[in-house]
């Protein structure tokens, strides 16, 4: 049996591949909880905003690595100079000038948020 990419906590709902997440129109990237570790072992916080269920999904970045075709993140520079402090404010996935670690999660961010969904 293939193994789904996510399953609802609360409701139930199977996404059988990403793209199926993904495109979903039920779906959409709230936010980001980071890592100590690297950028890969954080999470992405993704509503299922659908009646009755509105649950939210905490799902690894490491399952969206592969969305980013940029250089290599360096290391954390938030709040350090020149930083343009982006991150500190949900809906502004502006991208970063330098090579931040957050430059990683904000270009995977905006690309979640800009999938195509599919119409019902």
């Amino acid at each position: 049996m293939d193994r789904a990419f996510k399953t609802c906590t609360s409701c139930g709902k199977i996404w059988r591949s990403r793209d199926d997440f993904l495109s979903d129109p039920e779906t959409a990237v709230i936010g980001y909880q980071g890592s100590s570790i690297d950028p890969d072992h954080g999470f992405f916080y993704i509503n299922h905003a659908t009646d009755p269920c509105q649950t939210t999904l905490a799902i690894m970045v490491r399952e969206f690595s592969d969305l980013y075709n940029g250089e290599e993140p360096e290391k954390h520079l938030t709040g350090a100079h020149p930083c343009p402090e982006h991150c500190f404010y949900k809906d502004n996935l502006s991208d970063r000038p330098e090579r931040c670690e957050c430059r990683f999660i904000r270009t995977i961010m905006q690309r979640i948020k800009t999938w195509p969904k599919k119409a019902f």
